[in-house]
């Protein structure tokens, strides 16, 4: 009996009976299968051939969108830090330091990524600066509107007009090589122009990075329409390539693709070797009827087994080229089936331990509402693009992401291709971008405020002070008139430091005993420092003659004495100390807080730059207190260790002149007067009838204007001339700086003094002022007015064509 399952044995045969059975047995499945493979032969190739056209085609395309999208990424990264640069130069353009402030931002542009060749400041088409210097000595002073190039001439005009980053090339660089240019108009709060700022990017390090150089399974070309094709050849578009675009600010690049060795050369490979296979299929199953059978079994399991290392091969190019986290997972149970190496920077943890595990593991590092909504976009509607989620890097910290995903067939199964772009960076210089223009719209606003509120203030403190003159010493209404005065003189001193947080404020330096200055400061500070903080002052018994703006001053050391506070969240002791070193007058401000790492400390002047919580510090209080220090003569640094405190010791000049006196008691006596004929242009009434009156009572022949238009009026009537200007710089219509052109154009031997509550650093830069001498700010007293009216009539004019406005000083 045959065992279960078995199929019983078949009789014996002689051997020659069974050698012919054999033979004739075997001839009869091998002649059929000869007959139906030469029937069969030249349509199976057909199909296969469109088989293996279409997968070759479609491996193709996925590896140009990879391509594609990662030199967009590239190209976006390096657009982002454009645009920074355009903010810093609006911001700080117009500084005396601009152009040392322009190499130090652009140094760290040059070295925070690969492929920055340049960084340029270009001004009315010629380029003003470039950094690194050296190397680019032939760029400083290139005019881009000559240049032989047509498309550099129309790209750098079309950037004067746009609100976008404007590319050109890829072109030969003036430094050699080939690269792009990047360039971004920067401009005023009202749209105008200021300049061009410009990043020449070397081409070689941006492909690189890309994925595009090094490509040796493809070959590609990549072109514009300025330039033509710039990586590859031309023969590559016309050999029926995938097309692929980069998309630009303007326009867009062509990326075609095809395999390294051809359409044809590739598939033919594939043919000759399924044509191998099948004939020695057909051999084989005419011989016998098993073995046919045996090696088509054979031939199946070998074509699954080579489009499972197709498929791998194509999955581990595209995972492999793209910068971001990518991996693969089915839609069915949520098992991660593939995950490149961005997974391990992105996610924090390794690609073997993604892969197998369900996405909803994955909620551990992803924020799981964000991830949530992304996956249930994909399923359904297919697809979804740029979903903003939050993710946590390796070291803890929540960062930004854009997430795409495609609804895909892997081998006949619904899997979800998942890719994560950490665009935290990004959106970082978008904010600080943001920060910067609120703070510049906040600074117009203190600005105008402050304006309005001097001639109210200046109004109120100059008629006090009369009422308080008229009045006998012993008359109590002289007390009440003396209050209001010193009221005003607060409210003036709250406009000052409004102007100062603006950081529109008309530096006015004087003399003074550093030690007063911090003792008039310190009833504010002990407010501001609240009971848990003990401040302590050492300071010099001797005076400390320093030279510097008292108003500046207190902004420094409120910001240092601050900026402890914080550092000692539970309290303790800030030491102000003073210290005479011959020539150098040292100021330091110590605490007992947490202190800095080396890390925090090289980067704390930096703009921006804060170690406090999102909301809780600008990161410009420290880099504000760097430049009016820098400003003063003087030089600051920080000493400081994790867990023992920090102490910023600031050394400044000691100045040899006397220090300045105290600022006159209310009244009109012992100001100066004299009989000169005065034009008094200011556009306030309240403002205008007390200076009127001011200078009038001390003997001055006063001729009011209501604005510049009656000014010039009056000036152009006169005979003989005024012998001096007095005018507002801000009014309707004829502006101050306009008018005292006129006068001096009739009049070079006439005075000018400039009043105004608030002014911009324009008229500084232009050169039409001397602060010093022929500005008076707003409020002012009816004593300073006459004082300085004095003062401005008694020195000797310029004369010249070239006067500029300014008086000298001795």
């Amino acid at each position: 009996m045959p065992a279960p399952g078995r199929a019983p044995p078949r009789p014996a045969q002689p051997p020659s009976s069974a050698g012919w059975a054999y033979f004739v047995g075997g001839a009869r499945p091998a002649l059929l299968a000869l007959c139906v493979g030469l029937l069969l032969a030249v349509p199976l190739e057909r199909l296969y051939r469109g088989e293996l056209e279409e997968d070759l085609r479609t491996e193709v395309l996925a590896s140009g969108t990879a391509l594609g999208n990662a030199l967009s990424g590239a190209l976006n990264l390096r657009m982002a830090l454009v645009n920074g640069l355009r903010a810093f130069v609006e911001i700080n353009y117009g500084r005396p330091e601009f152009r040392a402030d322009f190499l130090a931002y652009a140094s760290r542009l040059h070295g925070s990524i690969s492929g920055i060749r340049t960084v340029q400041w270009v001004q009315d088409g010629v380029i003003q600066q470039s950094f690194p210097v050296e190397g680019n000595e032939a760029s400083i002073g290139y005019g881009l509107l000559t240049d032989p190039r047509s498309f550099i001439r129309e790209d750098y005009q079309r950037t004067e007009g746009a609100t976008h980053v404007v590319i050109s090339g890829p072109t030969e660089l003036l430094q050699g090589g080939v690269g792009l240019i990047a360039r971004m108009a920067a401009r005023d709060p009202d749209g105008r122009l200021l300049a061009v700022v410009a990043v020449v990017l070397d081409l070689p390090p941006l492909l690189s990075e890309a994925g595009v150089e090094g490509m040796t399974t493809l070959r590609l070309g990549i072109r514009s329409a300025e330039a033509g094709i710039f990586v590859g050849d031309a023969a590559v578009f016309d050999a029926e390539p995938v097309l692929t675009t980069v998309p630009l600010a303007e326009g867009e690049w062509e990326l075609a693709v095809i395999p390294a060795a051809g359409w044809a050369g590739t598939v033919r490979a594939e043919v000759i070797i399924a044509r191998l296979m099948l004939g020695l299929l057909v051999l084989l199953s005419s011989l016998t009827a098993w073995l046919a059978a045996s090696r088509l079994g054979a031939r199946s399991r070998e074509d699954e087994e080579r489009q499972r290392r197709r498929g791998e091969e194509k999955f581990e190019r595209l995972f492999a080229m793209s910068p971001d986290a990518a991996f693969l997972a089915r839609i069915a149970d949520g098992i991660v089936l593939e995950a490149n190496d961005g997974v391990a920077a992105a996610l924090g943890t390794s690609r073997d331990s993604v892969v197998g595990r369900t996405i909803s593991a994955l909620m551990d590092t992803v924020t799981s509402g964000d991830w949530t909504d992304a996956i249930h976009a994909v399923r359904d509607h297919g697809m979804v693009r740029s979903f903003p989620i939050q993710f946590r890097a390796p070291g803890g910290q929540i960062r930004h992401g854009l997430y795409s995903g495609r609804a895909i067939d892997v081998d006949g199964e619904p899997c979800v291709l998942s890719l994560i772009q950490d665009v935290t960076d990004q959106r970082r210089l978008e904010e600080q971008l943001a920060h910067a223009q609120k703070l510049e719209a906040v600074g117009r606003l203190a600005g105008g405020v402050a304006h309005d509120f001097n001639n109210v203030i200046t109004a109120i403190s100059g008629y006090a002070q009369l009422l308080s003159g008229s009045l006998a010493p012993e008359d109590p209404r002289r007390a009440d008139a003396d209050e209001i005065h010193k009221a005003a003189t607060r409210a003036a001193r709250l406009t000052q430091q409004l102007l100062a947080f603006a950081r529109r404020q008309i530096v006015q330096p004087r003399v003074s005993d550093l030690n007063r200055l911090i003792h008039e400061v310190t009833r504010l500070l002990r407010r501001l420092l609240g009971g848990q903080v003990e401040l302590i002052l050492d300071l010099t018994t001797d005076p400390v003659a320093v030279s510097l703006d008292p108003g500046q001053f207190e902004q420094v050391l409120v910001n240092l004495t601050l900026n402890a506070r914080d550092a000692m969240p539970a309290g303790g002791q800030i030491v102000i100390r003073t210290l005479l070193q011959g020539d150098v007058v040292t100021l330091s401000v110590s605490d007992q807080g947490e202190g800095m790492s080396e890390d925090v400390r090289a980067m704390i002047f930096e703009p921006f730059f804060t170690t406090k919580a999102h909301g809780r510090g600008t990161g410009l209080g420290l880099a504000t207190v760097y430049g009016i220090v820098e400003q003063s003569g003087g030089g600051i640094e920080v000493t400081s260790r994790v867990g023992e405190g920090s102490t910023f010791t600031i050394r400044l000049p000691r100045s040899t002149a006397a220090l300045d006196d105290e600022p006159p008691a209310p009244g009109l006596a012992g100001s100066r007067g004299g009989s000169e004929r005065i034009l008094l242009a200011e556009d306030e009434p309240q403002v205008r009838r007390l200076a009127e009156r001011s200078l009038s009572a001390v003997g001055y022949q006063v001729v009011p204007a209501a604005d510049g238009a009656e000014a010039l009026r009056l000036m152009q009537a006169a005979v003989p001339p005024f012998d001096m200007l007095v005018t507002d710089l801000l009014m309707p219509g004829l502006g101050g700086h306009d008018l005292a052109l006129r006068f001096r154009e009739g009049n070079p031997t006439g005075a000018v003094l400039f009043i105004s509550g608030y002014t911009d650093d324009d008229a500084t830069r232009k050169g039409l002022l001397d602060i010093g001498q022929s500005f008076l700010p707003k409020p002012f007293t009816p004593h300073e007015l006459a004082n300085r009216v004095r003062e401005v009539l008694e020195v000797e004019p310029m004369p010249g064509p070239d006067w500029p406005l300014a008086r000298p000083t001795g």
